[in-house]
């Protein structure tokens, strides 16, 4: 509802990683049930939460703050204040596609925790959701950003908070989790170029 359903793509996954194939094309329209949410469990509520969180994290930070003062149960309870956080979500989402539809520049920023996430949740093959790898690779690339002086560990210590307090999600690999296989699918990524991830 607040990801894939806004900026046209579709992708199909393959042994070899996600969204390898596909195309873009936008919509003529796009309907988003929330009422649907109610039959969630809590694990699948909170997968589909992270691209918002994502959102507040790249794009918004009155999004981000927002989701600050709340938590999973309490968006669990809280239809109206769902729906506010979910709208603002897709508006800041709307507005980077609309001006970088083929993510030539700008909409290349929505990949953030992807990299890391898609390598992680293509290794795991279903044992974790999209969602649960992709808040992983929110850390890990977020670490990557303070080692290269792109971000501050104050930030990330917010983010992390925000992701694994408010939301209980986990961001740190799992013992069971082999960093080489992890590295073969990166270099796999449907967004590197030649040998260079990005």
């Amino acid at each position: 509802m607040c990801d894939s359903s806004v900026g046209g793509k579709t992708g199909v996954d393959t042994k070899l990683g996600k969204n390898l194939i596909g195309s873009i094309y936008n919509p003529e329209l796009i309907v988003t049930n929330t009422a649907y949410l109610d039959s969630l469990d809590k694990r699948n509520f909170k997968n589909g939460l992270v691209e918002i969180i994502k959102m507040g994290v790249i794009a918004d930070l009155d999004l981000f703050e927002a989701l600050e003062r709340t938590n999973i149960d309490k968006l669990i309870q809280n239809s109206e204040l769902l729906y506010r956080i979910m709208r603002k979500s897709v508006e800041n989402k709307a507005i980077i596609i609309q001006a970088d539809l083929k993510e030539a520049k700008l909409r290349k920023i929505l990949n953030f925790g992807h990299t890391i996430g898609h390598a992680i949740e293509a290794h795991e093959n279903g044992r974790l959701l999209h969602g649960e790898a992709v808040a992983i690779g929110i850390r890990k690339e977020l670490e990557l950003a303070h080692y290269v002086g792109l971000t501050s560990k104050v930030y990330i210590d917010r983010v992390i908070k925000l992701l694994e307090s408010n939301y209980e999600l986990d961001t740190e690999f799992s013992a069971h989790l082999d960093l080489n296989s992890i590295t073969g699918f990166l270099v796999k990524d449907k967004k590197n170029h030649g040998a260079q991830i990005h």
